[in-house]
């Protein structure tokens, strides 16, 4: 077993992770056309939060409105 491998495998799940969350928020998005209030309450959070989640992945839920 190599040492220092660790990291590059927590990196690894890190990316995983932030690309099944950028997945799920987009979902939310389109299925609820770009409303946050109906995708946070979806998903069983706040509205305050899902904004957070929106904010670190760089999306904007306006791109989500018809």
């Amino acid at each position: 077993v190599q040492k220092g491998g660790g990291l590059a495998i927590n990196a690894s799940r890190d990316e995983a992770l932030d690309d099944a969350e950028r997945s799920y928020l987009t979902s939310l998005l389109k299925q609820h056309q770009g409303n946050v209030s109906q995708a946070a309450k979806q998903a069983g959070m706040s509205r305050q939060g899902m904004h957070k989640l929106l904010q670190k992945h760089g999306i904007a839920a306006a791109d989500f409105r018809e």
